[in-house]
């Protein structure tokens, strides 16, 4: 797992040294400001010295207030000075809150289990597709985000008209549904498919 990534917001060198120093030997990556910084995303944790303020004052939403006046029980405040229990313990809840993100998202992605055989998976779920449903995925998936036309997909497919793409998409997206609640390939009404989702 990667560092937490942590900004201490402060003009006082000692209330920001404490936190840097605690937050390094938890083996956080920190950064010290003396004014909030612009780019608050790219941080996981920012603790912002609120002390003789009021929560309102500190507009950013996301941000820890530490000390910040008459709203220590606030889930964005904490009271000052700090335990390092209490510090350890949101630190902790952020790298919580990373993995459950990564395991997420882990179990959304579309994957191929067995390409030669046509099994698609994605998280424990898995799929066994045909010949043809294998045959337009690939193809779909090299065009993600890509409008592709029925004229094309029945190419591919080796008619030269009728509905065979229509009906291929149709068992693709049946079998696709047992395994993602998202929506994989989308219609283009007049046009074709799109595939919304890589695989990987």
């Amino acid at each position: 797992m990667r560092e937490i990534s942590v900004a201490i917001v402060s003009d006082d060198s000692s209330f920001a040294r404490f936190f840097e120093l605690e937050c390094t030997i938890f083996g956080c990556e920190v950064s010290v400001f003396s004014k909030m910084p612009s780019d608050l995303a790219s941080f996981d944790v920012i603790f912002a010295d609120a002390r003789g303020k009021s929560r309102a004052q500190i507009e950013d939403a996301g941000v820890i207030a530490v000390g910040a006046k008459g709203e220590d029980d606030a889930k964005e405040n904490i009271p000052w000075p700090i335990s390092l229990e209490q510090l350890q313990y949101i630190l902790r809840q952020s790298c919580r809150n990373e993995a459950t993100v990564n395991a997420d998202s882990a179990q959304r992605t579309l994957v191929w289990q067995d390409r030669e055989r046509g099994i698609l998976r994605c998280g424990a779920k898995s799929v066994e597709l045909s010949a043809y449903e294998k045959k337009l995925i690939e193809y779909l998936a090299v065009r993600v985000q890509t409008v592709v036309s029925r004229e094309e997909l029945n190419r591919l497919l080796g008619a030269q008209k009728g509905n065979m793409a229509d009906v291929y998409v149709c068992h693709l997206r049946k079998k696709l549904s047992l395994l993602c609640e998202k929506t994989v390939i989308e219609t283009v009404r007049g046009v074709g498919y799109r595939m919304r989702v890589s695989l990987q």
